[in-house]
């Protein structure tokens, strides 16, 4: 599957084996750089390179520009991934309320920004949090 991946790449970018290759999986860990299996790629409107696997139980969206550099990852998970230092930040401003759902924006040269939704009876609000610091970004309620 990895082969697809970096064919389909290849093709739509016109970027060479190796630099595909080193692009597409430079940011990945090293043992998810070996195995990106269930990979799906898709090239959008405006020539990125969307890469949707799902690795560990985690859903990634990861986005190139046209000449197969990385733009940034979107991780998709639940509170058991959600690194301690950040479920403790929050659960202590946020005592009694549970983290529903977390999307983790990791880009080059900057540390990961976390958007978490925290749900408390039919209100559910979503948090930034960013390097020990966290602001509401939205408030909403379900009926």
């Amino acid at each position: 599957m990895k082969n697809i991946i970096i064919s389909a790449a290849i093709v739509l970018t016109g970027m060479t084996a190796a630099n595909a290759q080193n692009s597409l999986t430079s940011h990945l860990p090293a043992t998810a750089a070996a195995t990106v299996a269930g990979a799906n790629v898709t090239l959008l409107k405006d020539q990125t390179l969307l890469v949707r696997y799902t690795q560990n139980g985690i859903a990634y969206k990861a986005f190139y520009d046209k000449n197969g550099i990385w733009l940034q990852t979107v991780a998709s998970y639940g509170e058991s991934s959600l690194p301690a230092s950040v479920r403790r930040l929050v659960q202590a401003d946020w005592h009694g309320w549970n983290i529903a759902f977390v999307d983790e924006v990791q880009t080059p040269g900057a540390l990961p920004v976390y958007h978490i939704q925290v749900k408390h009876d039919n209100r559910l609000t979503i948090l930034r949090v960013s390097d020990d610091e966290m602001e509401t970004e939205r408030e909403l309620f379900s009926h």
